[in-house]
């Protein structure tokens, strides 16, 4: 299905790249307003570990984790010995606007595409599935390179391949 994370949002938002992806039909955000029929502007909380390096003071009283037990990883780990991260949270206001698609399914898109001036819902409904299109073609270019003949130079699949990420 394609549904985008608001853990990779915030990446995007703070990386300064532009996007548009779906969300979850259940997903209930934070409303800070209404911009118009199935358009709203949402916040979003993200939280991230500190530093995965340092964790946070055990509490006094408690048993310290067997060190060798931590290394084996978190789905070896029982809960009660896993140690504690400190985590930062991060707010962004983003868009998310709500549309039913030709073939009657609700489509649900976050952007952060937040001026409804400059980017009216209208164009960002349109825009959307002509994005997922470009998206599906791609794809179909690179598993066709990925089982090109063999004897294919890998010099003329890497700049095809280039190329084709160019394009797009």
């Amino acid at each position: 299905r394609g549904l985008m994370s608001l853990e990779f949002a915030g990446h995007l938002c703070d990386a300064d790249v532009k996007f548009a992806g779906r969300v979850n039909g259940n997903w209930k955000p934070k409303v800070v307003k209404e911009n118009g029929p199935g358009d709203w502007l949402v916040e979003i909380e993200v939280s991230r570990p500190v530093s995965p390096e340092k964790p946070v003071a055990i509490p006094q009283g408690a048993a310290a984790p067997d060190p060798d037990e931590i290394t084996k990883g978190p789905k070896q780990v029982p809960k009660s010995k896993r140690v504690r991260r400190a985590c930062t949270t991060t707010t962004y206001q983003l868009r998310l606007v709500e549309y039913t698609s030709p073939a009657g399914q609700r489509v649900r898109l976050l952007t952060n595409f937040v001026d409804i001036e400059e980017f009216p819902t209208q164009d960002i409904i349109n825009v959307f599935p002509v994005r997922w299109e470009v998206e599906l073609a791609f794809d179909e270019v690179k598993t066709h390179l990925s089982a090109a003949p063999k004897g294919t130079p890998p010099t003329i699949l890497a700049w095809l391949n280039r190329e084709a990420n160019r394009a797009f």
